[in-house]
């Protein structure tokens, strides 16, 4: 389902071990950005709309 965090943890970062107990918790993909920040950085606001969160735990 989430095949970027698939990558990141076969890459070996290090940050999530093999034997970890992971649990995922959804997403979240609504920012509140203020017409002022649009209008000031319409480029970053383009790419943190395509962005998303993935909520997670790791051994509880």
């Amino acid at each position: 389902m989430y095949l970027d965090f698939e990558t990141f943890k076969t890459e070996g970062f290090g940050f999530i071990k093999p034997f970890d107990k992971v649990e995922l918790l959804g997403t979240t993909i609504h920012y509140n950005l203020s017409d002022k920040f649009k209008a000031t950085f319409p480029i970053l606001t383009k790419l943190i709309e395509k962005s998303r969160v993935l909520n997670l735990t790791i051994n509880n």
